[in-house]
């Protein structure tokens, strides 16, 4: 699942032309036992993502038809 899971992101950051980049999150705790987490950098942080509040400025439609396209 490891190997899956990077081998997918470095085909969609090579597809959105980013370098490589990501961080691994392991998470433990009550209930949800142990899962991880993989977190690509995708774009550049601006004003309102340094706020908290994400943009995503594609339409869901492209972003699949994107991401088909990918595979």
């Amino acid at each position: 699942g490891w190997s899956d899971a990077i081998g997918f992101m470095r085909r969609v950051l090579q597809g959105l032309n980013r370098n490589i980049a990501y961080n691994v999150v392991l998470h433990s705790g009550p209930g949800a036992g142990v899962y991880v987490e993989f977190l690509p950098y995708t774009q550049e942080v601006g004003g309102f993502e340094q706020s908290g509040v994400w943009i995503c400025q594609s339409s869901p439609a492209l972003a699949a038809r994107q991401m088909k396209d990918l595979f």
